[in-house]
């Protein structure tokens, strides 16, 4: 066929692409298309994409082989049963450009938009497509479809993760790359040089044994026969030893600018602690690659490995290298640490292994739940909070259930032990123990009314007489010089936002209010819409508070 050459044994041997780009071609219509990948120079053999709209079709400059109508028919028929097209089409920006590549032949990923998936999102419609597949079909590779988001998400908690533990604790991060790296770290590098010294030190020790054989032979103390064996031993050891120096030198040197790497590594993942989506500068300047593997089928779920190199160190310590190709699923409990407890344990309890995402509500009206489904945040951004919860779990169960059964048994009466009210309890026991031992002490002090209306006082004098002495002192200069003013200025932030529970007790402590009736009166400033929900947060100031409270 027309620019293809094949062996007679495979003439019929065609592929899926290839019978759908002689559908596509104008060629069988009479038309031919020049410039569609043109040379970017006289001088260089690289070529430059031309989009199908913009190259040039020359008309009817041969006999056609089947009719212009029923050509224009067939491409009707192909673009209707086709649900994807390329990005260039699209609003999609591909950030990915040139890192993603297929695991498997190590070509570029090329992006597709189905456009009958009816979403929401760009991202929910974009795939990532081996390019061989698209272009030689099955036969050449498998086709590696990665939604665009589920990429997205996955390198974005792997950067963040890497980010979080540079900026929480360098020293433990560099030690967890060199020990993949297999790398010597602190100790280890110290016996490192301690052995290295060591050798050194034994070469100079055998230049010193051999000055005092040589001496030996000169005044025919030892055997010239005895001292060759020796020579030759102290030879052999020295060379040994001079192999092994340079040994270590090398690797010290090579490990020393592979430290140098990790640490580069570390300042330039560590400006990121914070982001929240990718851009396209981020990851060019932190990865160097990304390798999607065909998907499989593990414990009846599809499982696809995503390789993520980075830069200086390669691939290491890969935390989101495994996507499940399953919808993603979002949780909607209480936004706190026992909402997120909850789901936690149900989701362990159940065996589920689909991901999922955060829906955070701190309010039910309509607005507030639109915004919170569009905003749906990673999982990993509350795993500090279902720790939290966890471990208030296991002290209550540890300390509030079963220590309270042991004392209640114990001393044969119900005795309550708690994790918070027994700390508590210890410290206001030890606080009444000092005040009970607390001994008064009389003390003096000088206090000198300025005319300018300031009071200036002196410290704590234990004695009387040493007070008046400074006193007369004072009454007979009659003359105070200021040697230094020091003036600092210091910021406050405002108040925070009352929680219903802080709210009680200040309105008992104020205004002598139950708790119940603070309660009453928040869900009625609740129905008035000039608070949030009572139950999670009172979202509104302090000031704002009491100044209702007068009214």
């Amino acid at each position: 066929m027309f620019g293809r050459f094949v062996d007679d044994e495979k003439m019929y041997d065609w592929d899926s692409a290839y019978v759908s780009q002689i559908l596509h071609s104008p060629v069988y219509a009479g038309h031919i298309i020049y410039e569609a990948k043109p040379t970017v120079s006289m001088k260089s053999k690289k070529r430059r994409y031309i989009p199908f709209e913009e190259r040039a079709i020359v008309p009817n400059t041969h006999e056609a082989i089947i009719p212009q109508d029923r050509w224009e028919n067939v491409q009707r028929i192909l673009y209707s049963r086709s649900g994807s097209f390329m990005c260039d089409k699209t609003e999609y920006d591909n950030i990915f450009k040139g890192i993603v590549r297929c695991a498997d032949c190590g070509r570029t990923m090329l992006v597709k938009v189905e456009a009958r998936r009816k979403r929401n999102n760009i991202l929910d419609q974009t795939f990532y497509c081996c390019s061989t597949y698209r272009k030689y079909g099955a036969k050449a590779c498998a086709s590696h479809n990665l939604e665009a988001r589920v990429l997205h998400e996955a390198v974005l908690a792997d950067i963040q993760a890497h980010a979080k533990a540079a900026v929480g604790n360098r020293d433990a991060l560099v030690r967890k790359i060199a020990d993949q790296m297999h790398l010597r770290v602190s100790s280890d590098r110290a016996q490192h040089k301690r052995e290295l010294k060591q050798c050194k030190a034994r070469i100079a020790e055998i230049e010193d044994l051999y000055a005092k054989l040589y001496e030996d032979v000169s005044k025919g103390l030892l055997p010239e026969k005895r001292f060759q064996m020796l020579a030759d031993r102290y030879d052999k050891e020295q060379a040994e030893l001079t192999e092994k120096i340079e040994q270590y030198e090398q690797e010290g040197r090579a490990e020393h600018d592979q430290m140098d790497k990790i640490q580069d590594f570390i300042d330039e993942v560590s400006k990121y602690a914070g982001i929240t989506e990718l851009n396209y500068k981020i990851l060019h300047q932190l990865i160097d690659k990304i390798l999607v593997s065909k998907a499989e089928k593990v414990d009846g779920e599809y499982v696809q490995k995503i390789q993520i190199f980075y830069r200086f160190i390669g691939h290491w310590m890969p935390l989101s290298n495994n996507v499940r190709k399953v919808t993603s699923e979002n949780y909607p409990t209480d936004a706190g640490r026992e909402g997120e407890l909850i789901f936690r344990l149900v989701y362990q309890q159940a065996g589920c292994k689909k991901p999922f995402t955060r829906l955070w509500l701190s309010s039910m009206e309509e607005n507030a739940i639109r915004e919170g489904f569009a905003h749906l945040k990673p999982s990993t951004e509350y795993d500090a909070l279902y720790n939290a919860a966890l471990c208030r779990e296991r002290a209550d169960w540890m300390v509030g259930i079963n220590a309270s059964r042991l004392f209640s048994c114990l001393y044969g009466q119900p005795l309550a032990v708690g994790r918070v009210m027994t700390p508590v309890l210890a410290m206001t026991v030890v606080r009444e123990a000092a005040i009970a031992a607390f001994v008064p002490e009389k003390f003096y002090t000088v206090d000198l009314e300025l005319t300018s209306g300031c009071t200036a006082s002196s410290r704590r004098i234990p004695e009387k007489s040493v007070a008046e002495n400074l006193l007369k002192a004072c009454r007979k200069e009659m003359v105070a010089t200021i040697q230094r003013i020091t003036r600092k200025e210091k910021s406050e932030n405002p108040p925070p936002l009352y929680d219903l529970t802080t709210l009680q007790r200040d309105a008992n402590r104020l205004l002598g209010y139950s708790a119940q009736q603070t309660l009453d009166y928040v869900q009625s400033l609740y129905e008035k819409k000039l608070t949030t929900y009572p139950r999670l947060i009172a979202a509104i100031s302090p000031t704002m508070t009491r100044r209702c409270w007068r009214s």
